[in-house]
């Protein structure tokens, strides 16, 4: 590259700055403000296991979840659900233990 180009590129890039990422890709936003809001919503039982008892995560109870979210005044349409979901299956895999 030239004396020129490197001196355009310098121009183009001295204005530049990483966007701020704060954990969330865009995409995945509303979906984890769903399921955040719903947070307090999960569905468990409790069984002994070793002389102790377990609680086991269910899922998500969706009732308590839509009156959550309709207090909340948050759309969850189809596609926000179902991401939800994706989240919920993560979330309950985690909280029960596993790994996958």
């Amino acid at each position: 590259m030239d004396e020129l180009g490197i001196s355009r590129l310098k121009a183009r890039l001295s204005g530049w700055q990483k966007p701020e990422f704060n954990g969330v890709w865009p995409a995945n936003r509303a979906a984890m403000n769903a399921f955040l809001a719903a947070a307090s919503q999960w569905r468990t039982t409790v069984f002994p296991e070793g002389g102790q008892l377990r609680t086991m995560w269910i899922g998500l109870d969706y009732a308590g979840a839509t009156a959550a979210w309709e207090r909340l005044g948050l759309d969850v349409p189809a596609e926000t659900f179902a991401g939800v979901q994706v989240l919920e299956m993560a979330a309950r895999t985690s909280l029960n233990g596993g790994e996958d």
